[in-house]
């Protein structure tokens, strides 16, 4: 293990300048060219030139007499179903790790190996009602 850190750093002694080199470019003429966090920045396309900012923000104009309608996201009622789910058995994972925790010493390893086998199905079930409940709710 020591030749291996010994040799990683020999090769990167070797190609250290000429990585800092390479990116030399990217720092241009301001400041020190060898500053790190310039030639990263850089890198990483500290340089380019941003787009105009957008304004998302525009004015209702509502003429005098007229009631706006605001149009609400539909009640689904299985996204809600799965939404309960997901939280339930949350809960169910819970209760039996608790239930180990405070179990004494001498039942300590039949209770752990009940929760073992026990905690794959409520796993499973919260995964899969949690992921299409994101699904869904995210339409």
């Amino acid at each position: 293990m020591k030749f291996l850190l010994t040799a990683l750093l020999i090769v990167s002694s070797l190609f250290a300048g000429r990585i800092q080199t390479s990116f030399a470019k990217y720092a241009g003429g301001s400041g020190d060219s060898n500053d790190p966090y310039k030639i990263a920045s850089a890198a990483a396309g500290a340089r380019e030139q941003l787009p105009e900012p957008v304004n998302q923000h525009h004015s209702v104009q509502v003429a005098s007499g007229e009631i706006p309608t605001v149009t609400a996201k539909s009640f689904d009622t299985t996204t809600w179903v799965l939404g309960f789910i997901a939280v339930a058995t949350l809960v169910v994972c819970i209760i039996p790790a608790i239930w180990v925790y405070l179990s004494s010493p001498d039942a300590y390893e039949r209770n752990f190996s009940t929760f073992k086998s026990v905690l794959i199905w409520p796993s499973l079930l919260y995964f899969v009602s949690a992921t299409v409940w994101a699904i869904r709710h995210e339409k």
